[in-house]
């Protein structure tokens, strides 16, 4: 089965958004590295993930030491602006051939430059809509949400995703 590996920003968002709950009804299975949950420092948003880490829905990664060793070898290939769970990400998703969610453009970076697909937050909520999880208007209210609560976003692609899901419904 496949999977996706969610980076922090991703949980961030669909929480904030109200869409984290419907990120587990897609038929991929969804993982996360540990260093990914020390970044959360909202602690309902922590409490929220630790629902779906018991109920198993949310696969943990810790990596045990020979895999630190590699973790360690692999992060001197990337950026010192990459943070250590951005660098734990890819480096998990080069070892399970996964999909990463972020939108980290410098995690996306290195990712994409070693072959990794990686998409963001709007694909997310696309393919919520496009897979009948989700109805168009609880998208749009969600992405509306977004424009409000993740000012770093391109705001004229959440626009025209809108547009898009309006045309289309």
């Amino acid at each position: 089965m496949a999977i996706i590996i969610s980076d922090t920003n991703i949980f961030v968002d669909l929480y904030n958004t109200e869409l984290l709950d419907y990120l587990f009804s897609l038929t991929e299975e969804i993982h996360t590295v540990k260093q990914v949950l020390f970044e959360l420092i909202d602690k309902k948003q922590s409490e929220s993930l630790a629902k779906f880490i018991s109920d198993g829905k949310l696969f943990i990664k810790s990596f045990d030491f020979t895999e630190l060793a590699e973790l360690y070898e692999f992060s001197t290939h990337c950026s010192n602006r990459l943070s250590e769970p951005d660098i734990a990400v890819v480096f998990y998703g080069h070892q399970t051939n996964g999909v990463i969610l972020s939108g980290d453009r410098r995690l996306r970076s290195k990712a994409e430059s070693i072959g990794i697909e990686v998409h963001g937050i709007l694909y997310v909520v696309k393919r919520l809509v496009t897979d009948g999880i989700i109805t168009v208007k609880i998208a749009i209210n969600a992405l509306e949400k977004l424009i409000n609560t993740n000012p770093r976003l391109p705001k004229s692609d959440i626009d025209r995703l809108i547009d898009d899901l309006q045309k289309n419904s």
